[in-house]
């Protein structure tokens, strides 16, 4: 697979329609092995985000119509007493994450060269320097919004004023980039920042992505530190 291949799988490729939805989580028990999840042929441990819990197989479908055909969603993750609603996905999401796998990427093998260059590429294209594009959230509004009416749903989701936060860390196998943006769901709006990841774990390029709703300063170093503390998570779990 190409790297550009790699990068239009990869695109603007946020969950974000899902803030209208309910979220659960808890802090994960230090001495519990953490899940594992497949991807490719492999069999990838993924700790849950701080104060976030994985939905299960049973709810975790409920979310695949929050993710873009580009991709495929590995793990759900969310607040506990969201968990506790489902399967009624209706209400606010103010905290919680995805794990996907690119799916024209999934069984490939990513060496340390082709990840570099994939992430830097995402970088530029998502950093705050001058140079760095505008994002363009049409496609992906588009596409929720083509799956919205296919489920008979009435209300159209709107992304609106994307600013790039530039880069929240970049390591060897892990890079993590923040945006900002309006998003309206009929009546419902909300502003949301989003922490998103492209990691390279046992040679498989896999994209996560951390939400929050924004109330300001706290909300954002949540983001950026959860984000970073989870990368190093996954990373340490698939030495």
């Amino acid at each position: 697979m190409s790297r550009n291949a790699i990068l239009a799988a990869v695109g603007l490729s946020c969950s974000l329609m899902s803030v209208f939805c309910p979220a659960q989580g808890s802090v994960a028990d230090k001495e519990t092995p953490p899940a594992t999840y497949r991807v490719g042929m492999k069999s990838i441990a993924v700790p849950p985000p701080a104060d976030l819990r994985e939905t299960g197989p049973d709810y975790r479908v409920l979310f695949d119509h929050d993710t873009p055909d580009s991709n495929r969603l590995v793990a759900a993750f969310l607040q506990p007493d969201k968990i506790a609603k489902l399967p009624d996905t209706t209400g606010e999401l103010s905290r919680y994450a995805f794990l996907q796998s690119l799916r024209q990427a999934e069984f490939v093998d990513v060496d340390q060269a082709t990840y570099k260059q994939v992430a830097d590429a995402v970088a530029k294209q998502y950093g705050t320097s001058s140079d760095a594009p505008a994002i363009d959230v049409k496609e992906l509004q588009d596409e929720f919004n083509h799956k919205l009416k296919a489920e008979g749903g009435t209300s159209e989701i709107s992304l609106e004023k994307p600013v790039a936060l530039g880069t929240f860390f970049s390591k060897p196998n892990a890079l993590g980039f923040g945006m900002v943006m309006n998003v309206a769901a009929g009546d419902a709006k909300m502003k949301v920042i989003a922490g998103t990841m492209i990691l390279r774990v046992q040679n498989r390029l896999l994209y996560a992505a951390i939400f929050a709703k924004y109330t300001g300063d706290d909300s954002l170093s949540w983001v950026r530190t959860t984000s970073e503390q989870w990368a190093d998570a996954i990373l340490k779990a698939n030495p």
